[in-house]
């Protein structure tokens, strides 16, 4: 008799350690809060360029403005793409990046986030490269499905921490399709699983250790609402590569939201939750970080060096040259088109074009190659602008940037009349000319007769 009782005992204390462990380890206060603050798709925007007004970003404001909302009950997140926005625009040299993503490092470790994801873009100059980012940050990398050639998580798979008496897991997934070459190069012999076997084998541990679990989903392919309809235990998913206005947007049981891009705002994503921790209100908003706002002395110091760093070492000299197939213009400078062309030059010679690399001079940005393309006539091209030392006749934005390169013109083959909206779009993008109109910027007076 006593024996079939202890059996009977036995399963059920079982049955309740392992339920006690399926739910809150002890009941949250009802209305408890959580802000998760997030950023994403910053692409190494370390500073707003100044090119012109009502420029919004840079990593010293941002510390100003979450040392403004950021809590007790807060998380800082970032979904990736941290140093990069592509694989293919690289414009600096690999030292340059080095230099450039230790610097939004250390500002970040400064800000001092709570867990980082990473994106597809910040393999840009390969594993090694990021790797060796990764190893000067204070703060925790998050990845669960890139693997080591021992078939080990690269990163930590998770992490848990607690906010307002809740436990919170943090989980990041990276998409597993590899679609371009360069691409497949840049990750070696590290391995990206499908991410919804990864989560088959690890969301219950998450699980268990969990109140609330926060994803953080790096995804170009696969589809979110699928992998979400998969895992229903996530209740939030801040999404990566993906561009979105702040807006809480429910899929099935989880709350997805996405940011901007290029650190001009601040994610905020607020919970309010009841006794089991599950979220009965959220609202989300882009806090906006506006050129007039004052800059983290800390961090501001970190870009500062960056820029004497990159003044220092003439980093623009150190050119990436295009790829046989996007190169191979032969460039001769605007003085070569005097002669047969007086007036043009004269009405050229008179415009912010001309001095446009002066122009960086004045701001301490002479050597920046991100800021030299486009400045200057062919950077990048083995005829094009290497230094004001060795090519001087293509300093500043010239008749060549926008009509093409003059060799072949001075042997009688004529030029391209007009210049269409894409190539000034080149430089006057979003990023560099948010206020651009093409036809405004026509009908200016700095533009020359060919147009």
């Amino acid at each position: 008799m006593n024996g079939k009782r202890i059996a009977i005992i036995i399963p059920m204390l079982l049955f309740l350690f392992f339920c006690h462990g399926c739910s809150p380890r002890d009941p949250v206060e009802p209305g408890t809060t959580v802000d998760i603050l997030y950023t994403g798709n910053v692409n190494g925007e370390l500073q707003r360029c100044g090119c012109s007004d009502k420029q919004f970003g840079g990593v010293a404001r941002r510390k100003t403005v979450i040392e403004q909302v950021r809590t007790e009950h807060s998380l800082l997140l970032d979904a990736g793409d941290i140093f990069f926005g592509s694989f293919q625009e690289l414009v600096g040299s690999t030292p340059f990046y080095r230099d450039k993503s230790s610097t939004m490092i250390r500002a970040m470790n400064l800000m001092a986030y709570d867990g980082v994801m990473i994106g597809d873009y910040d393999f840009a100059e390969g594993k090694d490269f990021l790797l060796e980012n990764a190893a000067q940050a204070d703060f925790p990398f998050i990845c669960a499905n890139l693997l080591g050639p021992d078939g080990k998580p690269v990163f930590a798979p998770y992490r848990i921490v607690n906010r307002s008496g809740v436990r919170i897991g943090i989980v990041g997934f990276l998409d597993s399709n590899v679609v371009t070459e360069l691409y497949r190069k840049a990750l070696g012999t590290l391995r990206i699983e499908d991410p919804f076997e990864t989560a088959r084998r690890l969301m219950p541990s998450i699980e268990k250790e969990s109140d609330l679990i926060v994803a953080l989903l790096h995804f170009n392919i696969i589809d979110v609402e699928a992998f979400l309809a998969a895992n229903p235990k996530i209740q939030v998913a801040v999404l990566g590569h993906t561009v979105g206005e702040g807006t809480v947007e429910k899929t099935g049981s989880a709350l997805l939201v996405s940011g901007g891009r290029l650190g001009k705002e601040l994610g905020r994503l607020s919970l309010k939750l009841d006794a089991r921790a599950r979220v009965v209100d959220a609202a989300g908003e882009l806090i906006p970080i506006p050129e007039a706002l004052a800059e983290d002395s800390a961090v501001g110091d970190e870009v500062v060096g960056f820029n004497r760093r990159v003044t220092e070492k003439r980093y623009s000299d150190q050119v990436r040259y295009r790829s046989a197939k996007g190169g191979g213009q032969n460039f001769i400078g605007a003085d070569a088109c005097l002669p047969c062309h007086p007036v043009i030059h004269q009405q050229w010679s008179n415009t912010s074009h001309a001095f446009a690399l002066d122009t960086l001079v004045e701001k301490n940005y002479a050597f920046n190659p991100e800021c030299v393309v486009c400045h200057v006539v062919g950077y990048r091209d083995p005829s094009g602008f290497i230094s004001r030392d060795k090519t001087p006749q293509l300093a500043g934005v010239q008749c060549e940037s926008c009509h093409g390169a003059a060799k072949e013109h001075m042997a009688g083959n004529p030029m391209k009349p007009g210049v269409p909206e894409e190539v000034c779009a080149t430089c006057h993008n979003d990023v560099h000319s948010p206020a651009f109109e093409y036809i405004t910027y026509l009908g200016l007076s700095d533009q020359c007769s060919l147009h």
